[in-house]
């Protein structure tokens, strides 16, 4: 496998809830979750803070039949319909498997740990985008919660509260697993060229040559597939 000479090579690893542990069985009952008492109540708000906002059909690795799934993008957490309706919330200190069932296209999701740009290591869930034997892309969704703004004087109306989806994220398995979390591809182009150093010239043609942009995912897989397949 070609060395990597990627910049996250020079980080290093970074050595809640009660939880009902699975056990081979696999049963529903047995799954890792707990009731969120912490919820933050969001009154009056426009937008969505969810991947979908409807639950929908998974299987879950290691656990036997179908649950109804969904995913909390502002509060971090993955919602769980239980039998009699309540919603319980899928613990991120187990590292599951979630596909989705009966989309035209699979989508599968998975809890990983990444570094944050203040290099702290946070857990969440992204989706697998691309799996090949050199590297695996993920994505992770983004929406920020806007409060309400009130009006400064009786000239101005007030800005309602509302979710807003931002550009998705983008991120790499450490192909040399030096490091157990994920590490993400900058947006930025001078970030991005550098990210992929020590072949950072030829990124650099490469991607003003096919104008390639590092916010869109065609182009970032693109811009791997010429990292990772030609010398």
């Amino acid at each position: 496998m070609k060395k990597v000479g990627f910049y996250f090579l020079l980080f290093l690893g970074i050595a809640s809830f009660g939880q009902i542990q699975p056990n081979q069985s696999g049963s529903l009952n047995e799954l890792s979750f707990y009731v969120n008492t912490n919820t933050r109540n969001y009154e009056d708000v426009t937008g969505s803070k969810y991947i979908f906002d409807d639950f929908k059909p998974a299987k879950i690795k290691g656990f036997k039949g179908v649950h109804e799934v969904r995913f909390d993008v502002v509060d971090n957490s993955i919602e769980f319909k239980n039998n009699d309706g309540s919603i319980l919330f899928l613990s991120k200190n187990q590292p599951y498997v979630i596909e989705f069932i009966g989309d035209t296209l699979k989508r599968i999701f998975e809890i990983h740990k990444f570094l944050k740009p203040n290099k702290k290591i946070e857990t969440t869930f992204f989706e697998k985008r691309f799996d090949t034997e050199k590297y695996i892309l993920y994505k992770r969704y983004r929406i920020k919660y806007e409060p309400e703004k009130p009006a400064k004087s009786s000239y101005e109306k007030k800005v309602e509260a509302k979710f807003t989806r931002l550009e998705d994220a983008y991120y790499l398995n450490n192909p040399l697993k030096s490091t157990d979390y994920l590490i993400e591809i900058p947006r930025k182009k001078k970030p991005f060229y550098a990210f992929f150093a020590p072949r950072q010239a030829a990124i650099k043609t490469f991607v003003k040559k096919n104008g390639i942009n590092p916010n869109i995912e065609k182009d970032v897989l693109k811009t791997l597939e010429y990292y990772f397949n030609t010398n």
